[in-house]
């Protein structure tokens, strides 16, 4: 059994494989983690693989997982992916193994995170290059946080995208949000599919509605499937 984890800017994914089968997947906002040993499964797990966007975490996952387990967890690297460079996202690495793994070369994924990326490995299994965007949530507070009457919108209607112009602020933002957004995505994918002809991704919290708008696979599991063949 492979324990997975990925740490990110908000959320922490994790679960176990019994070889290339998932179980218990889970994604947990730092926000709402009290008390990170209680995520952890009760089994020992034979590995532990992680993927890092937070550096100052690693030293605490590492010194409780060994606590809990006495298992020393192995870090994802860009030396796992020919072209990659060095300062390159573990979970960039992690889902580009992942979308190698469940759909083949060449690939594309496209992660809506709290940084919005595309990242392509072409049909030589070689990162081609990629492409780093503010996220949707990181958009929607610096559109709170840089004016004085746009509201923070936590929970966005995402059922409202019928037309492209709205009549409320609340509206407004939604379009903007999710049809300016596919419209973005659309435009810069187009270009990428009439070089390389890949297989299309999309992983991430804030990517499930844009997926089905770009009439893409979703997988919102696919950084966890990549840190599993990544051993």
């Amino acid at each position: 059994m492979n324990l997975c984890i990925n740490i990110g800017n908000n959320n922490i994914l994790l679960g176990t494989f019994v070889k290339e089968k998932l179980l218990n997947p889970l994604r947990i906002s730092h926000k709402t983690l009290v008390d990170v040993k209680a995520i952890f499964p009760v089994r020992k797990p034979e590995n532990i693989i992680i993927s890092s966007v937070i550096p100052n975490k690693n030293e605490l996952f590492s010194t409780i997982l060994y606590a809990i387990y006495g298992i020393k967890p192995e870090f994802i690297t860009p030396k796992l992916l020919n072209g990659s460079y060095a300062s390159m996202g573990a979970d960039r690495i992690a889902n580009l193994l992942g979308g190698k793994k469940l759909l083949g070369p060449p690939v594309c994924v496209i992660d809506f995170g709290t940084a919005t990326t595309i990242d392509v490995l072409d049909k030589n299994n070689r990162y081609s290059g990629g492409i780093i965007m503010p996220g949707i949530q990181t958009g929607i507070m610096a559109l709170h946080n840089s004016t004085a009457l746009l509201p923070l919108m936590d929970d966005i209607n995402k059922t409202n995208l019928k037309t492209i112009l709205q009549r409320t602020t609340k509206e407004c933002i939604e379009s903007g949000v999710y049809l300016g957004e596919y419209n973005r995505i659309k435009g810069l994918t187009d270009s990428i599919k009439k070089q390389f002809n890949p297989h299309f991704v999309v992983t991430g919290g804030m990517g499930e509605k844009l997926a089905e708008l770009l009439n893409f696979d979703y997988n919102s599991w696919l950084t966890l499937y990549g840190l599993n063949c990544s051993i």
